[in-house]
């Protein structure tokens, strides 16, 4: 690649990371209409274990009146050298509110075990129990479920697995060609660091999420794969970037 092209390949991703960070800032404090933004059969992810697919991650945005519903599922089924069986599931729910979140509930089945969360706004708080006693959290943070690209302002978020909060540092990378479907768009790739970390994040132009990458418990490679992700897709050939 020759100096000049290198020159408005960088600059190119300037403005995407500039845009995309303008863009989280906005709906941070915006009443944002996610199932117009979304579509409206919302995110769909297909799951990816060490390359082979395992499952489905769903988040879908329904109106109520005037709150917004947010509902999170993930699946997992994982067979192990034909001889080990895993199951996961997970149910999440956020409630919200003139852009204010009410309520946040999350429930978990990891091969047989299971756990949750429940937390309701009280004040300026969400309080409720977790997975191993009361939570009291502040009520601006924003949960992990990854849809709103504000979190990337944010360097504390709500864990809906343990009920923690974690402290946590979201930096951009670079911008990379991202699968969406059967094309592929340009989005910025994030990466957690802190108390979440392990975990990459991808957001296109508008703040879209459409790619995640993280690891196991067991140290897999887990890959969120974007099958309907909402905006528009262009087809541009190589997905490296």
């Amino acid at each position: 690649m020759g100096s000049e092209t290198r020159y408005h390949h960088y600059i190119l991703s300037a403005c995407v990371l500039i845009g995309l960070a303008l863009n989280a800032r906005a709906s941070d404090t915006e009443t944002r209409d996610w199932q117009a933004f979304y579509g409206e059969q919302g995110l769909q992810f297909e799951v990816v274990r060490n390359g082979k697919p395992v499952g489905d991650y769903t988040t879908t945005f329904e109106q109520s009146g005037d709150q917004l519903i947010v509902e999170t599922e993930m699946n997992l089924d994982i067979t192990v050298l034909w001889l080990l069986h895993y199951r996961y599931q997970y149910r999440g729910r956020e409630v919200w509110q003139e852009g204010s979140l009410q309520s946040v509930t999350s429930n978990i089945s990891d091969n047989g075990k299971t756990t949750g969360l429940s937390l309701k706004r009280l004040g300026n708080e969400l309080t409720g129990m977790g997975p191993t006693g009361p939570v009291t959290v502040p009520a601006g943070i924003l949960p992990t479920h990854h849809y709103n690209a504000a979190v990337i302002n944010h360097e504390a978020v709500l864990n809906t697995l343990t009920g923690k909060v974690n402290q946590v540092s979201i930096e951009p990378l670079s911008a990379e060609q991202v699968r969406t479907g059967e094309r592929s768009r340009r989005a910025v790739r994030y990466r957690y660091t802190g108390e979440l970390h392990d975990t990459d994040a991808w957001y296109d132009e508008q703040g879209r999420w459409v790619k995640l990458l993280f690891k196991g418990s067991d140290g897999s490679d887990i890959e969120l794969v974007c099958q309907q992700c909402g905006g528009e897709e262009s087809s541009t050939g190589s997905l490296s970037g």
